[in-house]
């Protein structure tokens, strides 16, 4: 979002748990970003870098498989998964889970839709 001229970038990361058997989603941090695409992709570049450092230190392997944006300004989702293919912060196979996974939830708002009528 932007506030006071700034861009505000979130990052939000959700994970499967197989301690706790549930997806957990926790704010990785909140940044000043510019709102290109590029600009986006160096915000995650660095946040997940220190997230690594620190979880690879501790056995946990990290793989950025998803990634979602709004629909608006220059790091919207197709821009975004480019940039952050160009600089190896995910590889294709993040794309696919991502269409993926729109696929499954658009299936499910059209039968929505159809059942109950667009809200």
């Amino acid at each position: 979002g932007t506030k006071d001229s700034f861009h505000h970038f979130v990052k939000v990361l959700h994970f499967d748990s197989p301690v706790w058997k549930r997806v957990l989603m926790f704010v990785l941090d909140i940044d000043v970003s510019g709102s290109k695409a590029a600009d986006a992709s160096e915000a995650i570049k660095v946040s997940l870098d220190k997230i690594r450092a620190a979880l690879e230190a501790a056995g946990v392997v990290v793989i950025l498989d998803g990634v979602t944006s709004d629909a608006g300004g220059g790091a919207g989702v197709n821009p975004l998964h480019g940039a952050l293919l160009s600089a190896e912060v995910i590889d294709e196979m993040a794309r696919k889970i991502s269409c993926s996974m729109h696929n499954l939830n658009l299936a499910l708002s059209n039968a929505w839709t159809k059942v109950f009528g667009p809200q």
